[in-house]
């Protein structure tokens, strides 16, 4: 493989400088040159060559002044130098140049294949160091930059050797007092025990260890350390490098008492119970258990009466207890330390119950007696909604232990309140499936949508003439008239878009027998206003008003019965009127013309009656004769008059008379009756007794 490494040639001999291009190019190596110790200086710090071979004598400054301002330059470091002299050299400057920094000397002449030797033992060296000096970098920086905790120990003292920043940040002490420390004042172990630990190390017989440590401020941690033997300058050393898991501890050990809550949890859904209390005495139980206690108990609290209502107490609690008929009610005003949960707002512990405490308030004889106490209040939202008290743990209570009851009590609370509402769920529902079944009018489920029952009560079967199973396979368009089809789907519709919440139409079924009847359809929507179900279901309820239907179709037909005999009868009375007008009109017009005939003959007999009182005597025979006369006459002329007129009214054939409305109203509904009746109809009348004749 080709080295490529760079070499300067630092000469004032242009002859020498040249050859020693030439050779080293050919060997495969890159060059560059200087003439006097400036420009060498200048090429150094911009080229940063591998290797420099610098001759001692230039015409500036010299070789060696250049060796050492090159080898004082941290920005140089790792740069090869070999000093070249064409003169006999004595071993006194030869150590003066060797001291100055460089790495080796060559005296001229040298045969050119010696020379690449020399530069290429010099490359090797150089990049051996190069490596090492690397090497020594990157585990410097390891181990001072890392975030891990990393110490080296001496496992024959227990004498701590070095620590990074890491260490001095995690501990509290310095780098100084932590060197001046041994290992066994860190570990909690006894210095027996930490020296049996070394020596497994050492052996590498283990390398993983779980301890506790020490800090600065006496706090202990839980540590997790990895450790091995080390050699430094031919001494077995160990390398700790240390990670704190309190934290991981802590989670561990919280997660185990999470799985055993929800252990408990899963035991106690899955605890078969008949009723509520058994459930929750269940689960006091196992809350006494969770917590190492001995005894307990449950209270419901009211917070509009401010109430205490027992639940549940533990078994233990009753056996013990020798109070006579203890009260299951408590004002809260009237409670001691156990009421504080409410009051507070707040779980309450004392580990301490024997000592004298301000909130306490006593218990009365024969109580339970109680040395470690906690209360722990149960939120429902904002409001509390009871207590769990929990008594006689062996160790203080803890606020591991509040939270364990707390997230154990909120999920039972949860569940108790589900089994609540499907307790009342089961009851409203065979409630409703009560009357579903028993309702005197069809009921039925269907899918909005699609029209398809998804469950129909008998009375609605029946009604159609269907079973059951026939209508659970059937929609409400295979039953309903074509007519009316259209208008409860576009109802139907309207329900989905929630423009009505219920509608009530009167529509035409088909029976399976083929025969038309009618319903009277309520429906209403069964999801909530707003709400986008998967699937839209509604409740239809149906009444079967055939019968009625019928009776209205009779009762109209009754009805225009009448009103065409009523037009009938009115028709001939108008025809009647308009002949009593006529004759009217034709009376008016005899009279006119008779009057005169009327008033000669009258004219005359008051003429020959004045002159029958006043006239001649002689002529009295006369004026009596005229007087007969005029009278006959006018006699004559009435009784044509009276026979005219008779003739012409019995003409007519209308017999005028005063008519009373309402029983005339009264005849025609008699005479309607029978007919009504045969259709199953009652004919009733509104008479009005003011209507004049």
């Amino acid at each position: 493989m080709t080295d490529t490494s760079l070499i300067l040639i630092v000469d004032d001999n242009l002859l020498l400088q040249r050859a020693a291009v030439r050779v080293l190019s050919q060997a495969g190596y890159r060059t560059c040159t200087a003439d006097d110790g400036r420009a060498a200086l200048r090429l150094a710090r911009s080229e940063k060559p591998d290797l420099i071979l610098l001759d001692v004598v230039l015409p500036d400054i010299s070789g060696l002044e250049v060796c050492r301002q090159i080898k004082t330059d941290p920005a140089l470091t790792g740069c090869f130098i070999v000093l070249l002299s064409s003169t006999h050299v004595d071993s006194s400057s030869q150590i003066e140049g060797l001291e100055g920094g460089a790495d080796g000397y060559i005296a001229r002449p040298i045969p050119n294949d010696e020379l690449l030797a020399r530069v290429r033992g010099l490359l090797r060296i150089k990049q051996a160091e190069d490596r090492l000096r690397e090497s020594e970098t990157r585990y410097k920086s390891l181990f001072e930059n890392n975030h891990a905790i990393m110490l080296i120990i001496d496992p024959d003292s227990a004498a701590i050797i070095d620590v990074n920043p890491a260490a001095c940040a995690y501990y509290g002490w310095s780098r100084e007092e932590l060197l001046q420390k041994r290992i066994d004042e860190i570990n909690t172990l006894t210095t027996e025990e930490v020296k049996s630990e070394m020596q497994l190390a050492r052996a590498e017989k283990r390398n993983h260890f779980f301890l506790k440590h020490r800090r600065a401020d006496d706090s202990i941690r839980d540590v997790e350390v990895h450790g091995g033997p080390l050699i430094l300058a031919g001494k077995t050393l160990l390398f700790s490098m240390v990670h704190d898991i309190t934290e991981r501890k802590r989670a561990e050990e919280e997660i185990q008492q999470n799985e055993s809550r929800l252990r408990r949890l899963v035991d106690i859904l899955q605890h078969s119970s008949e009723t509520i209390q058994e459930f929750l005495d269940y689960a006091l139980d196992q809350a006494i258990q969770l917590t190492g206690s001995k005894i307990g108990y449950i209270y419901h609290y009211h917070e509009d009466r401010k109430q205490f209502v027992l639940n549940t107490w533990s078994k233990e609690v009753m056996a013990e207890c020798a109070i006579a008929n203890p009260p299951t009610c408590y004002k809260l005003d009237k409670t001691g330390i156990w009421g504080e949960a409410v009051r507070q707002r707040r779980p309450i512990i004392v580990n301490d119950f024997q000592a004298a405490h301000p909130l306490k308030k006593g218990y009365p004889e024969g109580h339970v007696q109680l040395l470690k106490f906690m209360t722990v209040p149960i939120f429902k939202g904002d409001h509390i909604v009871g207590v769990v008290g929990l008594a006689n743990k062996e160790t203080d209570y803890a606020e591991t232990d509040i939270l364990q009851v707390s997230l154990l009590m909120e999920t039972i609370w949860k569940v108790t309140e589900r089994k609540q509402a499907e307790e009342a769920l089961w009851k409203s529902e065979k409630r409703f499936r009560t009357l579903f079944e028993q309702a005197a009018v069809g009921v039925s489920l269907l899918e909005t949508k699609t029209g398809r029952y998804v469950d129909i009560n008998q009375r609605y079967c029946d009604f159609l003439g269907y079973t059951l199973e026939e209508m659970l396979d059937s929609k409400l368009q295979a039953v309903t008239h074509p007519d009316d089809v259209q208008t409860n789907l576009d109802n139907n519709a309207l329900l989905i878009t929630g423009k009505i919440r219920e509608f009530s139409i009167e529509k035409r079924y088909i029976r399976k027998d083929g025969r038309v009847v009618w319903g009277n359809l309520t429906a209403s929507s069964l999801w909530a206003a707003g709400e986008e179900p998967e699937t839209y279901f509604h409740i239809a309820v149906v009444q079967d008003i055939t019968e009625r239907k019928r009776a209205e179709e009779a009762l109209r037909e009754l009805n225009a019965t009448l009103e065409q005999r009523v037009a009938d009868r009115t028709r001939r009375l108008y025809e009647a009127n308009a002949q009593l007008s006529e004759l009217d009109r034709l009376k008016d017009q005899f009279i006119s013309r008779i009057s005169h005939e009327l008033r000669t003959p009258l004219t005359n007999i008051i003429s020959y009656l004045d002159l029958l009182e006043n006239g001649k005597p002689e002529k009295r025979a006369r004026y009596l004769q005229v007087l007969h006369e005029q009278a006959a006459l006018l006699r004559e002329l009435i009784e044509s008059l009276l026979e005219v007129t008779q003739k012409s009214v019995n003409a007519a054939g209308v017999h005028v008379a005063p008519t009373d409305l309402n029983q005339l109203a009264t005849s025609l509904l008699t005479e309607a009756t029978p007919r009504a009746a045969q259709r199953g109809l009652a004919l009733a009348s509104a008479l009005m007794p003011e209507l004049p004749f």
